[in-house]
């Protein structure tokens, strides 16, 4: 661009001076320009096409240098040899002139300064020393007006220069911080995808003990007769129930992260969800001398009841654990603004200030630094925080030290007119009986002779695998197919507890009913599981919810027949 600007403005100047200045002298000034000019484009050619390194740079850059002086001496012939010596239309279109390309130098050379003064100096040079040498007060005027306006132009260059080199700079290190920036950001995403896998491996490795003696403490219920060895017993279930509890909580985050829990709005009674968490939870009042107290009215509501009921359990869990005396109540209304509250309040020992935005965070804890379990886990307004989230709803909290705090969940209000209707069914399949056969398939030989150990205890007879093909050879032997399977999900031989099911049901030609059981939490497997099929248990599983699952996926088949 600055070679094509420069024909142009020699090209508009020649145009201008044709008639009044020699022809041939115009000409060869012209003709100069244009064998520059392909010579700068030829060098400039040869540039975009090296390869650049620190040694040939300052080749390039001396000769950019180089032909740029050659440039500005071409321009400075024009006072010296074209100009008139009387002052003329012509000398002023010559000082236009000047003055156009040396404000143009100072943007088009504002990465080198140098250049600028290698471009424009000469015909400064030139110009002043032409009106010095012609004299007269007129001329030495404009001499020093030039002067002054070349000064100033150094001056801009100068600072154009800095600004120039500043911005690169700043480039450079913007440039720089991004490179550092993404390299910590994989390093970051590696180390959040290894901390997740490590985690994951080591729950599911945790569970699996765990989940085993679970179902081993509830098999030797029935074997302890002597008092003392009760109380030893339901002690050491306080303890597992506990570390059941810290793992579910784990399992519930994991859920929600992995965005595998799905919302399932209906029109349902809310008192309904209140008494049943109020049931659940009155043990644990009771125990610490506290009043669990209900103020509802008959208020219908559209949203997810599972998830609202889970959202509620840990809003009046959390105030048991951090109540001494008194109460925790839990208030159901309509707010100004015609939406359901639903409000938990306790006695306790509430929240300050500083603390109000931490407590929805993992593992956060008011009042409790000496991690007494009994407390919780910290877990449990992290994991509301995220369910209110997923229903898109609000939680407020308004607390005070020591005079307790107030919990209130926003939701939608419902139609009564539109309460899901109920409907009666038998409590038991025919089929669930002392006789049910239940097939086992589980790689862990503890798990499977927990299983055993627990299901034979209630009567039922139990044939145990270690996968698929295991658990197809040993009912060949048997002749009848399983009542029902309970599957782990991850077998040996890259084998899943989905495909071990569909094995034995392809080979009796019969949809037994199954129940797949699994350790793991990563969030690739949560979403895998998803797409199972079957009801899925996470270890640890009470047994309770064991013989429950069990039950019901038996009377849905039935019913299904």
């Amino acid at each position: 661009m600055v070679i094509i600007g420069g024909i142009g403005a020699e090209l508009l100047t020649i145009l201008f001076l044709w008639r009044e200045h020699s022809k041939p002298l115009l000409s060869a000034w012209f003709i100069t320009l244009l064998v520059l000019a392909l010579c700068r484009y030829i060098t400039l050619r040869k540039f975009r096409n090296s390869r650049l390194s620190n040694t040939n740079y300052a080749r390039w850059a001396r000769l950019n240098l180089f032909w740029t002086v050659i440039w500005g001496m071409h321009w400075g012939i024009l006072p010296v040899f074209i100009m008139h010596s009387e002052m003329s239309l012509y000398t002023m279109c010559v000082v236009v002139v000047y003055t156009g390309f040396t404000a143009s130098s100072v943007s088009s050379s504002a990465a080198l300064f140098r250049n600028f003064l290698a471009f424009t100096l000469p015909a400064t040079i030139s110009l002043v020393g032409r009106f010095v040498y012609e004299g007269g007060n007129l001329y030495l005027i404009f001499a020093a007006m030039i002067t002054f306006y070349f000064a100033l132009n150094i001056m801009l260059a100068r600072n154009s220069e800095r600004l120039f080199i500043s911005a690169r700079k700043l480039n450079y290190e913007n440039l720089a911080l991004m490179q550092e920036l993404e390299v910590k950001k994989e390093a970051a995403e590696t180390a959040t995808r290894s901390k997740d896998k490590f985690l994951a491996a080591a729950s599911h490795d945790l569970r699996q003990p765990l989940h085993a003696s679970g179902l081993l403490l509830s098999a030797l219920e029935d074997y302890v007769n002597h008092n003392k060895g009760k109380q030893l017993l339901q002690e050491i279930h306080q303890t597992n129930n506990a570390l059941n509890q810290s793992f579910n909580s784990l399992l519930d985050l994991s859920r929600l992260d992995a965005g595998v829990i799905k919302v399932n709005k209906i029109h349902f009674d809310l008192r309904s969800v209140i008494e049943r968490t109020v049931k659940r939870l009155s043990p644990l009042a009771q125990e610490k001398g506290l009043v669990l107290k209900i103020e509802c009215c008959g208020l219908t509501v559209y949203s997810d009841p599972i998830i609202v009921e889970q959202i509620l359990y840990n809003l009046v869990s959390n105030a048991i654990n951090h109540t001494r005396h008194g109460e925790v109540a839990i208030i159901a209304d309509h707010s100004p603004d015609n939406r359901v509250r639903l409000r938990v309040s306790d006695t306790g020992v509430g929240i300050d200030d500083e603390n109000l935005e931490e407590i929805f965070s993992e593992y956060y804890q008011a009042g409790n630094p000496e991690r007494d379990r009994k407390k919780g886990f910290g877990l449990g307004l992290a994991i509301v925080s995220r369910m209110v989230t997923i229903l898109e709803s609000a939680i407020y909290v308004c607390s005070q030290t020591n005079q307790g705090s107030t919990f209130a969940l926003y939701l939608e209000p419902g139609d009564a007119d539109r309460l899901p209707k109920l409907v009666e069914t038998d409590q038991l399949s025919t089929r669930v009986n002392d006789e049910l056969f239940v097939l086992v398939i589980d790689d862990d030989i503890a798990i499977l002779k927990s299983m055993k150990t627990l299901l034979t205890s209630w009567g039922w007879q139990v044939a145990c695998a270690e996968s698929g093909p295991a658990a197809i050879e040993l009912l060949g032997e048997a002749g009848v197919p399983p009542d029902v399977i309970v599957a782990d999900y991850r077998l040996r031989d890259f084998e899943t507890g989905d495909q071990a099911i569909k094995a034995v049901r392809d080979e009796f030609n019969h949809d037994i009913p199954a129940v797949v059981v699994t350790g793991d939490t990563s969030k690739n497997r949560l979403l895998n599981l998803t797409q199972v099929g079957h009801k899925v248990l996470h270890k640890p599983v009470p047994p309770a919810l064991l013989r429950a699952t069990i039950i019901n996926v038996l009377g849905n088949h039935s019913s299904s027949d």
